[in-house]
């Protein structure tokens, strides 16, 4: 893992941690809410498993019995985007059916999203030290679509309610 920082102001300095072409740090437990804090879900990597929580009651709506490293919650709530252990990079040795992304709904899994669904060949993918980078989720919309940023300037979206590639 590396620390960047950025000085943005002369006495203001921001820091973050960048994972591009750093190993990853160890799988922990941790809690990610969607954009309003309705709902959080909680992964743990002892367990194998990933609970999305209705923050008001305090009711567990669903699981899956996956560890969840990258992942962000739909604004209904009822939607869990997941995206590989390599986020937004590819091994080298990736090949068209190389997972890029799975959506589930209510606890079951509705789209899984191969890197040959995004792109015509690996060939297009853009080179790092030591993985093939695709692009990056951009954003979840007002209307729970996940908008990706592809390398190649392009914009794409699925619903996280259908599953579904929808128009931009």
């Amino acid at each position: 893992m590396r620390w960047s920082c950025l000085l943005i102001a002369p006495l203001s300095i921001v820091c973050g941690v960048s994972i591009a072409d750093s190993p990853l740090p160890p799988p922990s437990i941790k809690t990610i809410c969607n954009a309003s804090s309705s709902h959080c879900a909680t992964t743990n990597p002892t367990t194998h498993k990933t609970s999305l929580v209705e923050r008001s009651s305090g009711a567990v709506l669903w699981s899956v019995d996956r560890y969840l490293r990258f992942f962000s919650i739909s604004n209904d709530g009822h939607s869990i985007l997941a995206q590989s252990d390599y986020a937004n990079l590819a091994p080298l040795d990736a090949t068209k059916e190389h997972v890029l992304f799975v959506i589930y709904r209510d606890g079951k899994p509705i789209q899984t999203v191969p890197l040959g669904a995004l792109f015509e060949g690996v060939s297009k993918l853009q080179r790092t030290v030591s993985h093939l980078s695709w692009g990056h989720l951009e954003k979840i919309d007002a209307k729970d679509n996940a908008v990706f940023l592809l390398n190649d300037g392009r914009k794409i979206s699925f619903s996280l309610v259908s599953g579904l590639r929808v128009s931009q």
